[in-house]
């Protein structure tokens, strides 16, 4: 009889306790909603630009304008790996090879690593 007492005790306070840990999640999911949305706000009032993202209509109403102001957008909120990378001077060591040695005297390696942080800088503008 006590094994039974047991179980229904575990039971009860069991349900009790995951019905309050699911109730505080969604406590915490709606507050990280809440900030989410005042971030989009102020990310598109920073760039005067619909807290839409970009999806209203524009004056002139055409698709174009929409386009430029998502990639806006997204552009400010997601760094790319490439911008990281360039941060990180890996462009700049580079260039400080080239700078000592001159264009002719770097490796087929060194060459084709300046080509590519090239194509990566033009992909950035």
């Amino acid at each position: 009889m006590k094994i039974f007492w047991i179980l229904m005790f575990c039971l009860f306070t069991g349900g009790s306790f995951t019905r309050v840990a699911a109730q505080q999640s969604m406590e915490e999911i709606e507050k990280m909603l809440k900030l989410e949305e005042k971030r989009r706000a102020k990310l598109a009032k920073n760039q005067n630009l619909p807290a839409s993202g970009g999806e209203a209509r524009w004056s002139d109403g055409s698709r174009k304008a929409q386009k430029q102001a998502r990639q806006k957008i997204n552009k400010a909120e997601i760094p790319k790996a490439s911008q990281k990378l360039s941060q990180e001077g890996k462009f700049r060591h580079t260039q400080r090879l080239k700078n000592r040695k001159g264009s002719e005297g770097l490796t087929k390696a060194a060459k084709n690593q300046i080509k590519a942080n090239k194509r990566r800088q033009k992909a950035l503008r």
